[in-house]
């Protein structure tokens, strides 16, 4: 987990001064991954704590005159180095826990390179490489399917976007020969259609005498961290209420469902020990349109259903999976899983789409298929619809009743009021009868 400071107003800048920290909180978790690599003699678990930062002293709204793109973006750094170099042993397997705790850029995780290669070295499980295998997300551990279902991209290398706000812990496995290996990432504000800042995130020394006899990932799920029943998946059947929320920079404007915070406007009220299901959707796309990272505090949630139109297949009717600008029906994921559904507090929503309608469609907005309208704007008898990207997520609001927001995790939107104050209130009365 991780901490910063929360000053509304003032949160970017802070947090780009460096007023961030992580803290570990260990259980049965950590003991369990413990059990498994202290088995056998001669094997060496070691732990890495990593806090990606983006340190600067100045934002582009601090400086007069100034506003987006005025100033060059800070790479990203760890633990207050750029590109440190971490340490392992032929054949050792560490535990890395990282923490994205910048004021803006995801980062976009893709890939080990070996210092002079001109390729990659992982994605391929028997290359001789740094291979790594996530085994928690945001706080909260993975089910065992999830370790190693490669139908959730948690596979080996998988290319986990880390967005500002979010952690993750992976088992990381050094080759059995010695060398220098690169982590390569791209800092962005989105996955696609925009321009990511490549950098070598931090490179590992991999040297010494090797670890005998090497260590693997977790093999089975006998060895893997016990799940506790209370993060098991919530069912359909348990949701008591369901909403929506729209992030929009509307012309500079930044807000949810249409307006900005106010610390004296409660946005939404949950009733305590309740579950609940939120589409969380995203009207900003085309070139470098964000992904705005949702964060809320207290509860984590599962992800459901995650649709992301900039990669959906919209000019192919015959095709599998197509998704009909005009008919939205269509705007939803092809196969969205069905179980083991992994615990977030904090996800980027895929950016929105944008699709020329044909006039055989409308050629006005009152004219298009009433779904569509408020999604669709019309000039010179030509129409254009915005494919909004959302996710479906599923929480459930336990043991704390009272006030507390959630927000847009690219600092300086939040500061600017992409924020909503929310309630959690508990299932009592003020009112009885005699």
């Amino acid at each position: 987990h991780w901490y910063h400071a929360h000053k509304h107003g003032s949160t970017a800048l802070n947090v780009a001064n460096g007023m961030t920290g992580a803290f570990i909180i260990e259980g049965q978790y950590d003991d369990d991954l413990k059990k498994f690599y202290t088995s056998t003699k001669g094997w060496d678990f070691t732990e890495q704590v990593l806090v990606i930062q983006q340190l600067t002293t100045v934002l582009n709204l601090t400086q007069p005159g100034r506003g987006p793109h005025s100033r060059a973006v800070p790479l990203l750094s760890v633990n207050g180095r750029k590109t440190p170099v971490l340490q392992m042993r032929p054949n050792q397997v560490q535990l890395w826990r990282f923490v994205n705790g910048d004021e803006r850029d995801a980062a976009h995780f893709q890939n080990f390179t070996l210092q002079g290669a001109s390729s990659p070295c992982s994605g391929h499980p028997s290359t001789p490489c740094i291979h790594w295998a996530q085994i928690a997300q945001d706080g909260v551990q993975f089910v065992y399917a999830n370790y190693q279902n490669k139908d959730q991209n948690t596979q080996i290398d998988n290319q986990l976007y880390l967005a500002p706000g979010n952690r993750a812990d992976f088992l990381v496995q050094a080759p059995s020969t010695p060398g220098t290996y690169s982590l390569n990432v791209l800092g962005s504000l989105c996955r696609h259609d925009c321009t990511p800042q490549p950098q070598t995130l931090l490179t590992v020394n991999v040297q010494g005498p090797p670890v005998t006899p090497a260590m693997p990932f977790i093999p089975n799920a006998q060895s893997f961290p016990q799940f506790p029943a209370f993060l098991n998946d919530i069912q359909e059947s348990d949701i008591f209420v369901r909403r929506k929320l729209v992030f929009q920079d509307n012309a500079g404007t930044l807000q949810i469902n249409g307006v900005q915070f106010n610390d004296q406007d409660i946005n939404q009220s949950m009733l305590l020990g309740t579950a609940e299901e939120w589409k969380v959707m995203n009207l900003d796309g085309g070139k470098n349109g964000k992904e705005h990272p949702f964060h809320i505090h207290v509860n984590p949630f599962q992800i459901t259903e995650v649709f992301q139109p900039a990669t959906a297949n919209l000019t192919n009717p015959g095709a599998p999976c197509y998704v009909n600008p005009a008919d939205a029906s269509t705007w939803h994921p092809c196969d969205p899983p069905k179980k083991n559904f992994i615990w977030w507090d904090t996800f980027a929503i895929p950016a929105s789409q944008q699709a020329t309608l044909p006039s055989s469609v409308c050629t006005t907005v009152a004219q298009c298929p009433a779904a569509i309208q408020q999604y669709t704007t019309c000039a010179n008898n030509a129409c254009t619809v915005t494919i909004p990207g959302y996710f479906k997520m599923r929480t459930r609001f336990v043991d704390f009743p009272g006030q507390f927001v959630l927000h847009c995790h690219i600092l300086t939107h939040e500061d600017r009021g992409m924020m909503q104050l929310i309630e959690v209130v508990p299932s009592t009365t003020l009112y009885s009868h005699h």
